[in-house]
């Protein structure tokens, strides 16, 4: 163990100031802590911006499966998380390779669903026409871009030869 240095002719370095090897360097009474216990630590008020620390919650698809296999899972998220990485709560499940027909093509819980959404959760597009036609929430906007809903160029030439076959 250090010999404990003590300046006696300087009044501001007694054995209880910074300089006292056995309570660490840093001053004061402290020492080391007694064996067995931890020492206590000074907890600190989180960092408020004066901005609220509400989530802006999303209702989204999040990634499972295999490759070329896809499966997802419909989740609640704070919309700054990854895609496929933390979540709020699971609310249902959306398997794109079944048919359209299928009752377990999308599953919803539905109460859940519908408590996210009063408390502001905003589906993502995907997620807004799967719950719109199940019906859950009201269908988003159909959306209209007559130049993408055109028939390509080999599609345009069969249709003009059909009709010309017909006359």
């Amino acid at each position: 163990m250090r010999a404990l240095r003590r300046f006696p002719d300087d009044p501001g370095r007694g054995a209880n100031s910074r300089f006292d090897t056995l309570s660490g360097g840093l001053g004061g009474n402290s020492g080391p802590p007694a064996p067995g216990k931890r020492p206590e630590r000074q907890l600190q008020a989180p960092h408020t911006s004066g901005k609220t620390d509400r989530m802006t919650l999303r209702i989204r698809l999040a990634r499972a499966g295999a490759r070329k296999r896809p499966h997802y899972r419909i989740v609640v998220a704070d919309s700054r998380a990854p895609r496929d990485g933390r979540f709020v709560e699971r609310v249902g499940a959306y398997d794109p390779l079944r048919g359209k027909d299928d009752p377990q093509r999308v599953t919803f819980k539905d109460e859940r669903i519908a408590y996210w959404l009063g408390e502001g959760a905003r589906p993502s597009d995907r997620v807004a026409r799967l719950l719109g036609a199940a019906g859950l929430a009201p269908p988003p906007p159909q959306r209209n871009n007559p130049i993408k809903g055109r028939p390509g160029a080999k599609a345009r030439e069969r249709l003009e030869a059909a009709q010309a076959a017909e006359e």
